[in-house]
């Protein structure tokens, strides 16, 4: 999600952690090292909300042979991430819906780990 071009929304990233925005710099281009430091540390999927938009973190991510789902707007190729998303649109309330959708995974995932640890 392009938080830089949003302002109003640019607090909402504290409730999707672990986040991280990348942007391309001109001067130096450090994906490989960040890419690999992830690798290490254990993270192996990756949520894209706007492919068009980070097309070279797709490149990065593909590389390091990351699992990518996302959103993918009806008119782009679905082939860009591994489990793409349809979307009819490609506005910031569509990736607003789809954080919100994550984060209702998360919860409902951690409600049924905490009902089957009293369970057993």
């Amino acid at each position: 999600m392009n938080w830089e071009f949003n302002k109003s929304l640019k607090y909402l990233w504290k409730y999707a952690a672990p986040f991280m925005v990348l942007r391309s710099t001109k001067i130096f281009d450090h994906g490989w090292s960040v890419f690999n430091m992830l690798r290490l540390k254990g993270y192996t999927v990756a949520f894209i909300f706007d492919t068009s938009y980070h097309s070279k973190t797709l490149y990065y991510l593909h590389s390091h042979n990351y699992y990518t789902i996302g959103l993918v707007p009806v008119g782009l190729n679905y082939n860009t991430v591994d489990f793409a998303l349809p979307a009819s649109s490609d506005s910031v309330f569509t990736q607003l819906f789809f954080v919100r959708f994550l984060l209702r995974i998360n919860a409902v995932a951690h409600q049924t780990k905490s009902v089957n640890a009293r369970n057993t």
